[in-house]
């Protein structure tokens, strides 16, 4: 191969590479973690509170970091009386590439309440998409558990929740992890804690999730050129001597 094939192949192959790069992308099993890289939003009555980020990246700290969740948002009416929820909820880093999820998603997260006894009172957890407008894609699927009085302990427990889901996600999407509690008793609060090598509350995915890769038009175009440049024909240059007749 001449140099100057050569030359041409490796800038092509340089931009087909810049096109590849991007952000990471689950695969199966990966378990997401709860940090605390920001809030970007938490209501006055703490019924709402959305977090970054989720990651891949296991907590290494020892200080638990607690978000105190209320349920203060009235949600229906039911033989047990009014419901109130509220919510806490983690949203990861954009695909990188268009990923199917399907199976069973487990979240395990520690949780407590301190508060008064409540009629009834529950606890769950879900996952929804999030696209670049930051709207809820479809909705949320999600698993929760409830009690007559309290569902939470006055201590830290391990709580663990199985969620069903089979969910196709955008490049460029993003996935959101939510904690949720509901009681009859307006405001009642419970405690998350994650962030911590004891708390390191956060989301397996399931066993079956695919990734998709997308139609990349770099690498295309650096397939149809690369056999065109390999048979290009140089043509050798040469030097011709002009004879001189000695006089």
């Amino acid at each position: 191969m001449n140099a100057i094939s050569l030359t041409v192949m490796m800038s092509l192959f340089l931009v087909a590479s810049v096109g590849l790069v991007s952000a990471q992308s689950p695969v199966s099993g990966d378990v997401f973690y709860f940090h605390l890289k920001d809030v970007t939003y938490r209501s006055e009555n703490a019924s709402v509170t959305v977090v970054e980020e989720a990651n891949l990246t296991a907590p290494s700290g020892s200080i638990p970091r607690v978000f105190e969740v209320a349920a203060a948002i009235r949600n229906a009416t039911t033989i047990f009386g009014t419901i109130w929820v509220g919510s806490v909820a983690w949203v990861t880093e954009p695909l990188g590439e268009p990923t199917v999820l399907g199976g069973t998603a487990t979240f395990t997260v520690w949780l407590s309440s301190d508060d008064i006894t409540p009629s009834f009172s529950g606890v769950g957890a879900g996952i929804a998409v999030l696209n670049q407008q930051n709207q809820t894609v479809g909705n949320y699927r999600y698993s929760f558990i409830y009690a007559r009085g309290k569902a939470l302990t006055g201590t830290p427990m391990l709580y663990s929740f199985n969620v069903e889901i089979n969910q196709s996600v955008s490049a460029g999407q993003r996935l959101v992890f939510a904690v949720g509690v509901g009681s009859t008793t307006e405001g009642w609060r419970m405690n998350v804690y994650f962030d911590d090598v004891q708390h390191s509350s956060g989301v397996q995915l399931p066993t079956a999730v695919t990734v998709v890769p997308e139609f990349n038009p770099a690498t295309f175009i650096l397939a149809i050129l690369i056999p065109t440049i390999l048979s290009l024909k140089i043509p050798r240059q040469v030097n011709q001597c002009k004879k001189v007749r000695p006089t």
